[in-house]
Parts: structure tokens; sequence; C-alpha cells
């Protein structure tokens, strides 16, 4: 193998064909996080983030975290699709961090449990005369 075009981090020049080690960073990795779509529930219930639309040109590593909102676990956090119950209304905000070789991304998703109570309309007052019954 040759390599050429040898520098430091700060991008020097090598003076010297001596190294007693040395990393190689593939500059052409890439990777993007991809957290999936918003949500808007309106009850209670098991919700399922969708990391699948992320992509990297080595296998990826998943990691969910929660950055704010009421207080969830996490389960199966270190997949793309991990999973919580949203018990109590608010925004959850979650983040996603994917991992591939040396690089990575995030991106953030936000679940919404909109709980408020029902409005209920039942139209115009109608008055009816005695008679009328």
């Amino acid at each position: 193998m040759t390599i050429s075009h040898v520098t430091d981090e700060a991008g020097n020049e090598a003076t010297s064909a001596y190294n007693d080690g040395f990393t190689v960073v593939d500059n052409a990795a890439t990777v993007e996080a991809d957290a999936g779509e918003d949500q808007i529930i309106i009850h209670p219930q098991r919700v399922t983030l969708d990391g699948t639309g992320s992509m990297g040109t080595a296998a990826l590593v998943y990691q969910w975290s929660q950055v704010s909102g009421p207080t969830v676990t996490l389960l199966a956090a270190g997949t793309s699709r991990p999973y919580f119950f949203a018990q109590k209304a608010g925004e959850y905000v979650l983040q996603l961090t994917v991992t591939s070789t040396l690089v990575s991304a995030s991106d953030t998703v936000t679940v919404t449990l909109d709980n408020s109570a029902p409005t209920v309309d039942a139209g115009e007052r109608v008055t009816l005369a005695s008679t009328e019954v």
C-alpha cells in the first residue's frame, strides 16, 4: 500500500517518511440522520419512532435520546425504530444520532400529545312555543 499526501490535523505536510502510528480517515464517508416525520396524537398511546430513512456509506449505529418534554423511557433506543408510551399531554422532542465509521449526524423529531377535552356544539338555540310541541 502506498500512502501519499500525508498531513497532520492542522493540514501541514509530513516532513518525514517515518511514522510510528497513524489513523486513516476516509473523507468520503458520509452519514445522514433522519428521525422521521413529526407526529400529533390525540390520546395516550404507544409511539414508534422511525429512523429508517437515515443513510450512510457504511453500517449505521443508531442511538436515540430524549431532548425535552414529559419524561419517557425509550425502549429499543439502539435501533432504527424505538418506541415509548406517551401518557401526558405535551411535546416530546427526541433526537436520533447515527454513526457510521468516524462520522455521525443527528436529527430531531417532535411528538405532540394533544389530550385536550373535546368541545361540544349542539348548534343554534331553538325556542318552541308550547303549542308547537
